[in-house]
């Protein structure tokens, strides 16, 4: 190498450091806001699960489960996708058009409501047939009743945090994770102390309400902020928009909810009913414990992705996926290190009877690191707006894997086959992202080189 090509070499990586570390310290203080919101949610539910299952023992705790779960899977298909594709359009047009970004600000809200309202009544119609028929649990079916109101305030809370992730108003995130996470915890706890089950119930649906009210006046002082106008996008003009980017959007958890809620179904029928679901649900709590770091970086990647392609261009995009990318790996590694070497104490912390459960923890933990993984290089499915081939390619394959592996282990068992399913379905997926975003990860050393060569 020539000595100009050397001092131009050096150049470009200096530049490069520069660029990363420039983009580090900007993602910092959304990350320190997000991850205190998160730490608050996540860390209420894990203190308050510990807190009903000592409460109330490892069966009743399961009823409870298969309660919160249902509430679940009903937000996450009545949701529809509004909340991330509120962030995604947000990003984009609040730097391209602040007129079109209000505008569509409010027609997803919109959307929003009609959707938290059609989910409640729903569930709350169906609550006893859930109850009597899919669980064969008549004493979920008053818990589940009261439950549902608390579906169409988290419907509105996932379409307000969208809309504050996409406004980068994280401080506001945080605030309102701290406030909630808080209300959670005593509302919950407390009602399943007077009342068991159904006053675990009722301290969801109060908890709910007040995390919506705290989002709704963050997003309010935001919107004024921002100058964003209360004019809504006319929905017929956005139909390109909804057909290509919400709908498949849509049409993911109608796939991915049903199947996880059917596994923990199947759990609840097999021989050991609510004992191997309490089993399998405190899984899912650690889990959750080691996937918050990556999900909460997720929310900020987004908006940095977007925001990045349409600012810097083609290569500051580019970088930004893999600085996401990287980053995930090294959050869930860490996480999953401290998760696992404190899961057997935390296990104790829910009871005695919960410590036969490793073997599915394990199981699941594995699961973090494809899971983690998949979801980093997703955003660049959603940043080319590639759902369609998202939803077919890699949401199927996955669910329709944990679906299956779960009907044949889960009745010989138990929490050990759920969990096998899960993991399953998350390699599946991680590999079919990986084949489909392929080409544009490989791409960007060519762009470098031949950007150095010029």
């Amino acid at each position: 190498m020539s000595e100009p090509e050397a001092v131009k070499s050096a150049t470009n990586t200096r530049e490069t450091t520069s660029g990363v570390l420039r983009a580090v310290r900007g993602l910092a203080p959304s990350i320190a806001w997000t991850m205190t919101g998160t730490v608050f949610n996540q860390g209420s539910t894990l203190a308050s699960n510990i807190w009903i299952a000592n409460l109330l023992g490892k069966s009743l705790f399961g009823e409870f489960a298969i309660v919160l779960a249902t509430v679940q899977a009903t937000v996450g298909m009545a949701g529809v996708g509004i909340g991330y594709t509120t962030t995604r359009y947000l990003a984009e047009w609040r730097h391209r058009d602040p007129v079109r970004a209000g505008k569509l600000l409010e027609l997803f809200s919109r959307l929003s409501w009609g959707a938290a309202v059609l989910a409640a009544v729903l569930l709350a119609t169906f609550a006893s047939r859930i109850a009597n028929g899919a669980l064969a649990a008549p004493s979920v079916g008053q818990p589940l009743l009261i439950a549902a109101t608390a579906t169409l305030f988290n419907v509105r809370n996932g379409f307000l945090t969208g809309a504050l992730q996409g406004l980068e108003a994280f401080r506001f995130i945080g605030l309102g994770g701290v406030i909630s996470g808080v209300g959670y915890l005593a509302l919950t706890a407390a009602g399943a102390k007077i009342d068991g089950v159904r006053g675990a119930a009722i301290g969801l649906l109060v908890s709910s309400m007040l995390q919506c009210a705290v989002l709704t006046i963050a997003m309010h002082r935001e919107r004024e902020k921002q100058q964003l106008g209360r004019e809504s996008a006319d929905l017929k003009a956005e139909l390109p928009l909804i057909l290509r980017f919400c709908l498949p959007g849509a049409l993911s958890p109608i796939s991915t909810v049903p199947v996880l809620w059917a596994v923990q179904a199947f759990l609840v029928r097999s021989p050991n009913r609510f004992a191997e679901l309490a089993i399998y649900a405190v899984g899912l709590n650690l889990l959750t414990l080691v996937m918050f770091p990556p999900s909460m970086l997720s929310g900020v990647a987004m908006v940095h992705i977007n925001r990045a392609l349409v600012v810097d261009g083609e290569a500051g995009y580019r970088s930004a996926v893999r600085l996401n990318l990287g980053a995930t790996l090294a959050m869930v590694t860490i996480s999953l290190l401290v998760v696992a070497l404190l899961g057997p104490t935390i296990l104790g912390f829910y009871g005695r009877d919960f410590r036969t459960g490793y073997a599915a923890l394990g199981l699941l933990l594995l699961a973090a690191i494809p899971e983690s993984l998949s979801n980093a290089l997703y955003q660049s499915m959603q940043t080319r707006e590639r759902m369609w081939e998202a939803l077919v390619g890699i949401n199927f394959p996955r669910d329709l894997t944990i679906v299956t592996v779960a009907w044949f282990l889960v009745p010989k068992y138990g929490a050990i086959g759920a969990a096998a399913g899960y993991l399953a379905g998350r390699l599946v997926a991680f590999v079919t992202t990986a084949i489909m975003v392929r080409h544009e990860i490989r791409l960007v050393a060519p762009m470098a080189a031949a950007v150095g060569a010029e």
